[in-house]
């Protein structure tokens, strides 16, 4: 078996590979663009097990840059783990991780981070390859009842220029730790990828003034949201309402990976939090030197500080 990068294997097995394995179209042309705009890819940008000119396994990666209590600290992020059905648990996705993390350990890179599943067969492959559980992935919903414009100032209006986000953001950031630095075009980057969709964004305004900003998409009569920031979280509730409004769905749904404050903002506006998830975002310490509650720590998780939304997922 041999490790071979992407512009060393067949283009059209690597599109095969991810439309069988996530359902995701991952033509030469879409590569292309996400190495154009998103500067957090290596030059590789992915790694292949392969045995007599056919792909088996994938591993991609990427690097930004988190904020700790110690300073700016840049980490892995693993992407796009896959293995044909015919190769399943024979070791090539195993060998392209270890692979993959000695490639991070060369540049310094002492953690990566991934999103998974735990009932997925790949979790107990990441504990066997030492990643443990940093923070769960867990989901909230609400069923909406029709609102009267009247009743809130607040209103919401498209918009999918990136600066229009990046002010909102680096608002609300300030002082918190995490996946907190973004680069100017991110909303671009997000929607080069594709995989989750951003078919809904937008601002908040209270007047002339703009008071947050949300991703996410629509489906039907549901609205998910995939990050709702208000540098004022007291905002975040008539931000909510504002959407009930402008799209009057019946239901919405928000995912939760970060702080609790912004937990409780939800749950206000009647969103119901489901406990039990089987997400997790799962950390390795590739030096082997700190415990998880060192790691946690250093995140601020138990201070509220961690800030982290599924559009940081890779």
């Amino acid at each position: 078996m041999r490790i071979l990068e992407y512009d060393e294997v067949d283009e059209q097995q690597v599109l095969e590979l991810n439309l069988t394995c996530f359902g995701w179209f991952l033509t030469p042309k879409q590569v292309k663009t996400i190495r154009k705009v998103d500067k957090h890819v290596p030059d590789y940008f992915s790694l292949y097990a392969v045995e007599k000119e056919e792909i088996l396994s994938q591993v991609g990666v990427v690097t930004v840059d988190t904020q700790t209590k110690h300073g700016v600290e840049e980490v892995g992020h693993i992407w796009g783990v896959c293995t044909k059905p015919s190769a399943a648990r024979k070791g090539s996705a195993k060998k392209l991780m270890e692979e993959t993390h000695a490639r991070l350990l060369t540049d310094d890179i002492k953690y990566s981070f991934l999103g998974t599943g735990k009932s997925l067969v790949a979790y107990n492959l990441y504990r066997q390859l030492g990643y443990v559980d940093f923070v769960d992935l867990n989901w909230g919903m609400k069923r909406c009842k029709p609102i009267k414009q009247s009743d809130i100032d607040v209103t919401f209006a498209s918009d999918t220029k990136d600066e229009s986000f990046a002010d909102l953001f680096t608002k609300y950031s300030n002082g918190l730790l995490g996946f907190v630095h973004r680069p100017k075009n991110f909303l671009q980057v997000r929607k080069a990828w594709s995989w989750m969709p951003i078919s809904m964004s937008g601002i908040f305004r209270k007047g002339k003034k703009h008071i947050g900003y949300v991703l996410g998409s629509r489906e039907g009569k549901v609205v998910r949201i995939r990050e709702l920031c208000c540098p004022r979280i007291e905002d975040t509730k008539r931000c909510i309402e504002a959407l009930e409004i402008k799209f009057k769905p019946k239901y919405m749904t928000v995912s939760w990976m970060s702080r609790s404050c912004i937990t409780k903002e939800f749950i206000k506006s009647g969103f119901k939090r489901i406990d039990e998830s089987w997400g997790a975002f799962m950390i390795k310490d590739l030096e082997g030197k700190h415990k998880i509650d060192q790691i946690q720590s250093a995140y601020g998780i138990e201070e509220d500080k961690f800030q982290m939304t599924t559009i940081d997922e890779y």
